[in-house]
Parts: C-alpha cells; structure tokens; sequence
C-alpha cells in the first residue's frame, strides 16, 4: 500500500478539502467544486504534479467522461474538494490517458 493510499484511509472521514490536503506527486486525485466525496461521474480527473500556497498544478486532467485530456495545466480555482483515486480510478484514467494519446498522435 502506497503512502498516498494510507494516508487517503486516515484521512478521509476527517477532511477532502483541497487547502488542507497533502498531496502525493504522480498520484491520481478527483477534484469537485461543492461536493466533499467527489463522485467519479461529475468530478474533475487530473494527475496531480506539484502546488503553490494558491495553486495546483497537474501534469493531465481530464472531465468525468475521460475523453479530453489537458496537458500540464492549473486546476481550476472554484474546486475546493479532492480525494485520492481508487486503484480501479487510477487504471481506467491511464488507460483513458494512453488511448487520447494514440489517438492524437494517429492524426
């Protein structure tokens, strides 16, 4: 078990908001503007990559639908709410993340 994924499980009955999570680099994280448990099916998807004291920074998001895919961008400032991705998350957003890829470079 990851250190992330211990500490998702000490963590998450206490707090999901962003400002007062500790992120860990390379992980998959679910972000959501007003909704604390951060549903797969409306939340933002993104790989988290490092954070300022008034930003995150992801090296890829995704929607919900895990179609489009940005690259190395800034999470929207109106999220407040974030959770670790569950293993079976993490593998259907690389997997999503991988076939965008081959999609793009198919072109």
């Amino acid at each position: 078990m990851t250190q992330a994924m211990k500490t998702q499980e000490s963590t998450a009955a206490v707090t999901n908001r962003i400002a007062e999570t500790e992120f860990e680099e390379g992980e998959v994280y679910l972000f959501h503007p007003s909704d604390a448990e951060c549903p797969a099916e409306s939340s933002l998807w993104g790989i988290f990559g490092n954070r300022s004291r008034t930003q995150v920074f992801l090296e890829s998001s995704a929607a919900a639908d895990l179609e489009h895919f940005v690259l190395y961008g800034l999470l929207p400032i109106d999220y407040r709410y974030c959770r670790l991705a569950s293993r079976a998350e993490m593998r259907d957003y690389v997997y999503a993340l991988a076939c965008c890829e081959r999609r793009r470079h198919q072109r």
